[in-house]
């Protein structure tokens, strides 16, 4: 681990990058406010870890702060694979009280340094403020909060908006044997991170949970909208969407089903299926008489051990990775629940490396999502691609997680992004 260093010095890095701060999004991970169990070494050492991927940019830093807390300057990063790595960190410290307290906003802060650059000098100078339990850990939010008002002007800029360039997909790969891996299918969704910093970069989408989902509704819609005119070179095997329960009833649901390009998998919250159970029930029998599927999706190991996933009759439930499975009690549970019904499929996401795979692998998971496949898929993709040698493996990455827009605009060669690979890789 490098040196630790002082506010000053992150502040004279950032006149160091000057008129480039553009290019560059600075990351705040707050470990001094978690218990002191929580930022020892080799905790510290683990959040590197994650984000050494972001580091391989000679212009990207970190810092190390007096009492443990992180501080990144990254160039150009995917902000897909940003808000992996963000929520990879706050499940790695769900069981501390500061993620009781903020859901994990307050431990990890992602600032884009072009245009919100006060925002992170506010943020830099609580970030390693240290541990106070007595009163809520952000005194003062470094984005203005979500209120009904800035969501309806919200709401109005995206009905006039053609929002297909914030469309993103990533793969859920079946891993069992050479002969036996293949991806299963893709999953469809709106990137927030990108649309956030487009339309609203001073503000907070996820800071009020209730308009957050009034928000999703409407980016539902178009999402499905935009879906409606997409076309790719090739479609995967199947096709998840993660929507809310009322998009369901909707029209534009009703038309993309019509019209889908491949098998649909729909994904939905369990705190939504609770508060619309008997729409839930409808659409279930529905979705199912058209030889749909449903999924569960976000399950943590305390949802696990509170609610009765299969009382729900899903075809596939997701579960977040987390190293909190290993606890004998979650492993037990989770075995449990994967032998109780042998027709559901069960997935870990936010699989961000090899560990998450072969740990799934060992207690009965054959589908993973997360970056470590993202960067095995476009490492294959690179490969194959006759002008592979004309990008990065970022570069290809970011292009293979796009279904429109600039950053699938910037490969040579966009009809292969959508080839259906051979995965020969066993893990």
């Amino acid at each position: 681990m490098q040196k630790v260093v002082t506010e000053q010095d992150i502040i004279q890095a950032l006149k160091d990058i000057g008129p480039g701060a553009d290019a560059f999004w600075g990351v705040c991970v707050s470990l001094a406010s978690l218990l002191p169990g929580n930022h020892k070494p080799e905790q510290l050492q683990r959040v590197a870890e994650i984000f050494a991927p972001f580091l391989s940019s000679p212009a990207s830093r970190f810092f190390i702060l007096p009492k443990g807390s992180l501080v990144f300057l990254l160039h150009k990063p995917s902000l897909d694979q940003l808000d992996e790595v963000c929520e990879e960190i706050r499940q790695l410290f769900q069981n501390d009280p500061l993620m009781q307290q903020s859901d994990g906003e307050s431990l990890v802060q992602v600032f884009s340094l072009g245009s919100q650059p006060d925002a992170f000098l506010s943020a830099l100078k609580q970030v390693d403020a240290g541990i106070n339990l007595d009163k809520p850990v952000a005194n003062q939010p470094t984005l203005a909060p979500l209120s009904p008002e800035v969501l309806a002007d919200i709401i109005a800029r995206l009905k006039q908006m053609d929002t297909v360039d914030f469309l993103r997909r990533q793969s859920a790969v079946y891993f069992a044997s050479d002969n036996e891996n293949h991806v299963l299918f893709h999953e469809y969704y709106t990137s927030i991170m990108h649309l956030q910093q487009a339309i609203c970069p001073q503000v907070d989408l996820t800071s009020d949970k209730v308009l957050f989902n009034q928000l999703t509704e409407v980016l539902d819609v178009k999402m499905l909208e935009g879906l409606l005119k997409l076309s790719l070179h090739n479609y995967p095997a199947a096709i998840s969407l993660n929507l809310n329960i009322s998009t369901l009833t909707q029209p534009i649901f009703e038309s993309y089903v019509v019209n889908r390009p491949a098998p649909l998998i729909v994904e939905l919250q369990l705190v939504d299926l609770f508060n619309n159970y008997e729409t839930y029930q409808k659409m279930m029998n529905k979705l199912h008489d058209g030889g749909h599927q449903i999924c569960l999706d976000g399950i943590t190991p305390m949802d696990l051990e509170c609610v009765d996933v299969m009382a729900m009759h899903p075809d596939y439930v997701k579960f977040i990775w987390s190293p909190m499975w290993r606890e004998p009690r979650y492993t037990e549970l989770l075995k449990n629940t994967i032998e109780a019904d042998s027709r559901v499929r069960f997935v870990f996401a936010r699989c961000g490396e090899e560990e998450a795979v072969q740990w799934g692998k060992s207690v009965g998971i054959h589908i993973f999502q997360g970056r470590f496949v993202d960067l095995l898929l476009a490492a294959m993709t690179k490969n194959s691609c006759t002008f592979g040698q004309e990008c990065s493996l970022k570069q290809c990455m970011d292009s293979k997680s796009c279904l429109c827009g600039p950053l699938r605009k910037q490969c040579v060669n966009p009809q292969h992004l959508d080839d259906n690979l051979e995965l020969k890789e066993s893990l």
